[in-house]
């Protein structure tokens, strides 16, 4: 629904979707060359830069997954629910499993967040920092 009405919202979420593919490719490549830089140029405040830098690119994901969060409950609970409900689709003893599953899907999002938390969790630990 979202994309045949053309709201704006949604057209931002799949752009900032697509886009953020290559922030995780940037940062997995300055995140796997800081130790070597550190190794072979021997610039401790290099090593401690480009390491914040690449921690900085992949904490875009969990920014662009917290700002998708809106757009993905109101696809949940602006659109799909009230069709649910006005289309007689479920019966009323079913529409509380349906709330869930929407608001399960919905939270996706947030795990998807946790997830890169903990991507930057696995950073510092093959780093050993």
């Amino acid at each position: 629904m979202q994309h045949a009405r053309g709201e704006p919202s949604f057209a931002r979420r799949h752009e900032l979707v697509k886009n953020v593919i290559w922030f995780d490719k940037i940062a997995s490549v300055f995140l796997l060359l800081s130790p070597l830089v550190l190794i072979f140029v021997r610039a401790p405040a290099l090593f401690t830069l480009q390491f914040v830098v690449g921690l900085l690119l992949l904490t875009v994901r969990v920014i662009v997954h917290l700002v998708t969060l809106p757009v993905e409950f109101d696809a949940s609970f602006g659109k799909a629910l009230p069709v649910l409900t006005r289309g007689g689709y479920l019966s009323s003893s079913d529409m509380p499993a349906a709330r869930n599953v929407l608001r399960a899907a919905a939270w996706t999002y947030v795990a998807a967040a946790l997830a890169t938390l903990l991507d930057v969790a696995r950073w510092f630990r093959i780093l050993r920092i």
